[in-house]
């Protein structure tokens, strides 16, 4: 009886831990954020501690086309969502913002499904939407988000609209 009393003590230990953490508030995150076109470094700032309203910066290389180099600055909104059935504290994120990128060689485009090629050292920029979901790790400072990135360019279209990504951060509370 004793052991069974210490386990239920240690399990409720650990879920107070839990729910007290999973609402921790931060100002910033940096890290990477690995996506199917596009991966490098990314940053989140939030500007008021209720992780209402903010910016989020990436740079990295894109594999689109022959590969290239992206720059991307979206405002966001994060929302809390808890799920009742699991009970795990998520954040829904969501936002819109501008793309620029550079591309060194072999950029094109499709149109009716042949492709057009633009040349080297083409420059495009565009805008973005990003849609997703972010847990903030209870016992560590972490936090884990998938996103979707819908982007149109409007200098210089290229073959590609749509990327999806995994995102780890640093955070500083």
């Amino acid at each position: 009886m004793k052991k069974i009393l210490t386990q239920v003590t240690l399990l409720a230990a650990l879920l107070l831990l839990v729910s007290t953490q999973s609402q921790a508030q931060y100002y910033t995150g940096i890290g990477v954020r690995l996506g199917k076109f596009s991966s490098g470094l990314s940053a989140k700032y939030f500007f008021d501690a209720n992780n209402a309203k903010g910016l989020e910066l990436f740079a990295g290389k894109t594999k689109i086309a022959r590969g290239g180099y992206i720059g991307r600055l979206l405002y966001v909104n994060q929302t809390p969502c808890t799920m009742p059935l699991l009970q795990i504290p998520l954040d829904i994120v969501f936002g819109g913002g501008a793309h620029a990128a550079y591309f060194p060689k072999g950029y094109y485009r499709l149109r009716d499904g042949e492709l057009i090629p633009y040349g080297d050292r083409i420059f495009c920029a565009g805008i973005d939407a990003v849609l997703g979901v972010e847990y903030k790790v209870p016992i560590a400072p972490l936090t884990l988000g998938i996103d979707v990135n819908p982007f149109l360019d409007l200098l210089n279209p290229g073959p590609e609209y749509l990327d999806f990504s995994l995102a780890i951060r640093y955070v500083f509370e």
